[in-house]
């Protein structure tokens, strides 16, 4: 499969092209469509904790976990109770499905798919001249 890279738009006029891929993700009771940025320097996927409650999910307080981002700054993240299915699709190309835990973020508003559980499954190329991404 290959995408296009994503231009976002800043406040200040500037942006910037990002790898970002359509992607559904799935409990037992729901769907959610929407798009995740590939993040080779993040461990783990993690996904706004808004998305963890359309999944239907209910996550734990106690098991509240600290990570560091990559400026250093902490933040708190929780496990998802069951495993989170992440389809990637594009028509033409036969669906990619992947089941994982999840970590789902206080403060994040961008979906990312960390190495652990999804990225170590996939081969990707990520090629910033032709501002496209290969998944397979």
């Amino acid at each position: 499969m290959l995408f296009k890279y994503s231009q976002q738009q800043f406040a200040d006029g500037g942006g910037m092209s990002l790898p970002l891929i359509p992607v559904t993700f799935r409990s037992k009771k729901h769907s959610i469509p929407t798009f995740a940025l590939i993040d080779s320097g993040a461990d783990v996927p993690i996904l706004p904790i808004e998305i963890a409650g359309e999944l239907g999910l209910k996550l734990n307080s106690k098991e509240k976990i600290e990570m560091n981002a990559a400026g250093g700054n902490k933040f708190y993240v929780y496990p998802s109770p069951e495993k989170v299915e992440c389809v990637i699709e594009q028509k033409g190309f036969r669906s990619i499905v992947l089941r994982s835990p999840v970590y789902f973020a206080e403060s994040a508003s961008t979906i990312l798919l960390g190495h652990n559980n999804i990225l170590y499954q996939l081969r990707i190329v990520l090629d910033g001249a032709k501002k496209e991404v290969s998944v397979n």
